[in-house]
C-alpha cells in the first residue's frame, strides 16, 4: 500500500487506522480500523476491497546475484521486494514475507535495509542474500523511510506517523541497533523521506496539518526548517549528492526531482531532473549518471533507469511490479 500518497487525507483521521489505497489517481487514503484491521492491508479497486495477505512464498535470490549490483524495489503491492540485476534490470530474485514493505536503504556494508511498515519493523538483508541478518524493532511507529548517516553508522527512520496518528517523526538507531531514539520536528504532521549528507546532516521531508509541504535539516539534536525556493506538489524521496540534496515530487503526471544547494534555512534550485511519463515515482535512487525508481502505474508498474540530471523519457524499463515504493542500489 503507497501510504505515502495519503497525505492530503492523513490528517484528522482517526488516531486508530488501517492503511488503504484508493487507486484513483494514485493517492492513498486511511479508514478507522472498524473497516478492516490493522495489519492485513487492502487496495480499493473501483469501490471493491482486495485484502492483500503477507506473502509468505518463499525467498529465491539467482546463484550469480551477489556478483552483480542489484536493484531491490519494494511492492507493497505484493508485500514482496523484487531484486533485479544493474543496470540491465533483468529480476534475479524475490524476497517475500513482508507485511506492507515502504521505503529501503543500503548501508557502508551494502546490507539492504527494508521498512516493514505496518509491523513497525526494519530488516535487514545482505548483498544477494534472502535470510534476514538483523530485525529492528521500531516500537509504536509505521516507517516508510531510512537513510545511513556516514559519519557514524547510525540509521534513520522516517515514520509517516504513529500507529496512534500524526505527528510523524523521525526515529534514530545507533549502530544501527538497539532501540531508537525518536525526535518529533516541529510542525511536522507527517512525515516521509530523509537522507543524510556527507557531513552526517539529515534532511527530511513531510507535510503540515494542512498539508502543505515542509522540509528540514537535523543535526543531531534539533530541528531546523528550510524553505525550498521552488515548490513541491507531493513530497518525494530525499538524497543527498555532493553539496546539494536532491528532493523527489511525486505528483501524477508530473514527476521530478529537484536538486538544491541549502544554505541555512534556504534551499536554491540548481537542477530540474524531469521524469517523463512517470506515473508516480515514489522512492527514487541516484548511482552515478542514472536514477532508477519503481514507476507505479495501475495500468501496469515497472521499474524505471532514467539518465542523471538530464532526465526524459526512460532509458530502461522492467516489469514484474506491482505496487511499487522504494528503491535503492546495492552494489
Amino acid at each position: 500500500m503507497n501510504i505515502l500518497r495519503s497525505a492530503k487525507h492523513a490528517v484528522g483521521a482517526s488516531a486508530a487506522v488501517a492503511i488503504l489505497v484508493a487507486c484513483n489517481s494514485g493517492v492513498s487514503q486511511l479508514a478507522p480500523t472498524g473497516s478492516q484491521r490493522v495489519g492485513l492491508p487492502s487496495t480499493l479497486r473501483n469501490g471493491s476491497t482486495v485484502v492483500v495477505h503477507s506473502n509468505r512464498g518463499r525467498s529465491w535470490m539467482d546463484p550469480s546475484a551477489k556478483t552483480h549490483s542489484l536493484l531491490y524495489v519494494t511492492d507493497s503491492g505484493t508485500n514482496t521486494v523484487i531484486v533485479y540485476s544493474y543496470p540491465k534490470l533483468k529480476i534475479v530474485g524475490t524476497l517475500t514475507g513482508f507485511t506492507n514493505p515502504q521505503g529501503d536503504c543500503v548501508d557502508k556494508a551494502n546490507n539492504v535495509w527494508i521498512d516493514n511498515t505496518q509491523t513497525s519493523q526494519l530488516i535487514e538483508y545482505a548483498h544477494g542474500g534472502t535470510t534476514p541478518l538483523a530485525t529492528l524493532d521500531d516500537p509504536n511507529q509505521y516507517p516508510v523511510g531510512c537513510s545511513f548517516d556516514p559519519t557514524s553508522g547510525n540509521l534513520a527512520v522516517s515514520n509517516f506517523y504513529s500507529t496512534n496518528g500524526p505527528p510523524g517523526s523521525v526515529s534514530i538507531f545507533k549502530n544501527a541497533s538497539g532501540s531508537p531514539t525518536v525526535y518529533t520536528p516541529p510542525n511536522f504532521a507527517v512525515a516521509y523521506y530523509l537522507g543524510y549528507d556527507r557531513k552526517g546532516r539529515l534532511y527530511l521531508d513531510g507535510i503540515d496539518s494542512g498539508s502543505a509541504f515542509l522540509f528540514a535539516s537535523f543535526n543531531g539534536n534539533t530541528f531546523k526548517n528550510v524553505t525550498l525556493d521552488h515548490p513541491i506538489g507531493d513530497p518525494g524521496a530525499v538524497q543527498a549528492i555532493g553539496n546539494d540534496v536532491v528532493v523527489g515530487d511525486q505528483t501524477n503526471g508530473a514527476n521530478a526531482a529537484y536538486r538544491f544547494a541549502i544554505s541555512g534555512s534556504t534551499g536554491k534550485l540548481v537542477q530540474t531532473t524531469p521524469l517523463t511519463g512517470a506515473y508516480d515515482i515514489v522512492q527514487f535512487y541516484i548511482l552515478k549518471k542514472a536514477l532508477v525508481g519503481g514507476n507505479f502505474n495501475p495500468s501496469g508498474s515497472t521499474a524505471d533507469r532514467f539518465n542523471y540530471p538530464a532526465g526524459g523519457t526512460p532509458t530502461k524499463t522492467a516489469s514484474g511490479l506491482s505496487m511499487p515504493i522504494g528503491a535503492v542500489i546495492s552494489q
